[in-house]
């Protein structure tokens, strides 16, 4: 690196005034190339070891980043150097090539030529225009928060520092009371935000503010009027309430929206994709559909009205026949879609949600120094309702506190977030109150620090909220923590990934002895020392800045596939209820 650096010097390839930092840590043999910097100081700096954060700054206010390994086992620093925004020059050898791909230069590390040559081109590009226009329609955006809204705030964190210059349109509809307005602090200050309110929305909030004038907000005339707005809006609204939203932002120019090279839509809610079928046939720009649940196999979203039922998935299948990729947060979601759409089983690729190591920096993670007296610590960070039942868990730790041995550790559970009144009786009811603390919503790395907390992270999904492919995001956070998982969820792809990780344990909801069993392993897993945690390598995979990599690169891709050709599904508008 250091002579392909004085070759391009020596040939005026490089500005005179530019430096090569070298940043890392002294290792075996690297006398001989400390000798080589000292000789040169003028034009080379030597820092040492740079702290995670510093290090990021570092690469992303350089021309270029040159990391040519001979060997790497999995390639994070070249992730890392990647999403940092610095154009990257690594090696052509071992795991790097692979993780890299087209978003670097890739050079033998052994030929100084081509390392001068691929330091070059990197600086140039660097000067180049960005990668593409990207425009993502997203109904949710910060100041909301969620989980799936944390999906997409890091891929535009990402995909920025990589070069893709993005618009975001989303709702303008007020925040919900538990909102996260932390999460705009990570959205770049180049992404142009456009915020749309829908019409249906807007009609809605004009019934209600005169509603409330006019009846002297009566509660029983509230009701009836709440119960007849739900019902109107499930017989007019397909897929959502979302639709009107939908159709008004498919109608919106290109010049509005800054002539976009890809159109990326991520749902749910689902007429989102309704949106970026509509644009991406109008502005002649591929789409990228992104599902972060199932839409028409997902049992969630059911429905017992069979005509609805039908209109939804056609509703799917027209807008999955505009995408040039459709793309899963698991395995087994794309493989149920490619067997529910064989002609496009090639279309469906996977981008699991992860977990984002600068949240962790200053997180303790890991095992958790318990005292004498100190409680084991469970703790559950989201949202409890009808179709996420906590009912099961809180059951069965109230039969393992009532078995458990005198002079064993007292336990805790922890609940963060929102939870509906029922929920909260039935934690009471079987837990009792010495042994439950309930705290409210909190800000996402707030929540993230509280988990941190715990020694024992608990996971809950069931068998109606999205069937064997449910991943929720959560999981991949408490993977990074690194402390014991407790998963009270149906066999599928949760269940699977924790077991593949070595991470914990988890039971089948409508199993109480299995539930029972469960916790009595996590608390001894809690208090046992030597668990290590989940399996690194396992872990790494889940890298929110790999992820968004490979995303970048199916953007890459798709930009430069050829015109989607038309089929007999695509049809001009989307299909409506008596369609043939």
């Amino acid at each position: 690196m250091i002579a392909a650096f004085q070759l391009l010097r020596a040939q005026g390839e490089v500005p005179a005034d530019m430096k090569l930092v070298i940043a890392g840590q002294a290792g075996w043999h690297c006398q001989s190339v400390l000798n080589q910097a000292a000789a040169d100081r003028q034009h080379i700096n030597v820092l040492g070891y740079v702290p995670a954060g510093d290090r990021t700054a570092l690469m992303a206010g350089s021309g270029a980043t040159v990391y040519i390994s001979l060997y790497e086992g999995f390639g994070l620093p070249v992730v890392e150097a990647l999403t940092s925004g610095a154009p990257t020059v690594t090696s052509s050898l071992s795991s790097m090539a692979e993780v890299a791909g087209d978003a670097a230069f890739l050079v033998d590390p052994n030929d100084v030529p081509a390392i001068a040559k691929g330091i070059r081109d990197a600086l140039e590009a660097g000067m180049q225009d960005p990668l593409g226009r990207l425009l993502i329609l997203a109904v949710e955006f910060p100041p909301v928060g969620g989980g799936g809204v944390i999906r997409i705030v890091k891929f535009v964190k990402y995909l920025s520092a990589l070069g893709w210059q993005i618009t975001v349109v989303c709702s303008d509809e007020p925040p919900p009371p538990h909102s996260d307005p932390t999460l705009l602090e990570e959205i770049p200050d180049a992404v142009r935000i456009i915020r749309v309110r829908g019409p249906l929305a807007a009609i809605s909030g004009t019934i209600t503010s005169g509603a409330k004038q006019g009846l002297n907000r009566r509660p029983a005339v509230f009701g009836a009027l709440k119960g007849l707005r739900a019902a109107l809006r499930s017989a007019v609204t397909i897929p959502d309430q979302w639709i009107g939203w939908s159709l008004k932002v498919g109608r919106m120019s290109g010049a509005e929206l800054g002539s976009p090279d890809v159109v990326f839509t991520s749902g749910p809610p689902h007429s989102v994709h309704i949106a970026g079928a509509l644009l991406a046939k109008r502005l002649n720009a591929p789409l990228i559909t992104d599902f972060r649940d199932e839409w028409s196999l997902n049992p969630f979203y059911r429905t017992r009205v069979p005509w609805r039922t039908m209109l939804e998935r056609r509703l799917e299948a027209w807008s999955l026949a505009r995408a040039r990729r459709s793309i899963l947060v698991s395995a087994v979601s794309a493989e149920r879609y490619a067997r529910a759409y064989r002609a496009r089983a090639g279309q469906f690729q996977v981008v699991p949600n992860g977990f984002d190591p600068t949240d962790f920096r200053d997180l303790p993670v890991g095992r958790r120094a318990r005292s004498a007296g100190d409680p084991i610590r469970i703790g559950y960070a989201g949202s409890l309702q009808n179709f996420r039942d906590g009912t099961p868990f809180f059951l069965g730790l109230g039969r393992v506190l009532e078995s458990r041995p005198d002079g064993s550790p007292p336990v805790e559970l922890i609940l963060v977030g929102t939870f509906a009144p029922a929920q909260v009786e039935a934690a009471r009811q079987a837990i009792g109150e010495g042994s439950l603390q309930i705290e409210p919503f909190a800000p996402h790395h707030s929540a993230l620090r509280r988990m941190a907390e715990c020694d024992i992270l608990l996971v809950i999904t069931n068998h109606q909220e999205a069937g064997p492919a449910a991943l929720t995001g959560k999981i991949f956070e408490c993977l990074a923590l690194r402390k014991p998982i407790l998963a009270i969820a149906p066999s599928g792809a949760a269940v699977d990934l924790i077991a593949r990780a070595s991470a914990g344990v988890s039971a089948d909801p409508c199993d109480p002895e299995g539930i029972d069993a469960a916790i009595r392993q996590a608390l001894a897993l809690a208090e046992n020392s030597s668990f290590e945690g989940p399996s690194p390598d396992v872990v790494a995979e889940f890298d929110r800045r790999t992820l968004t990599l490979r995303l970048s690169q199916l953007l890459t891709e798709t930009r430069g596939a050829p015109a989607l050709a038309q089929d007999r599904t695509a049809h001009e508008a989307p299909p409506t209820r008596g369609t043939t």
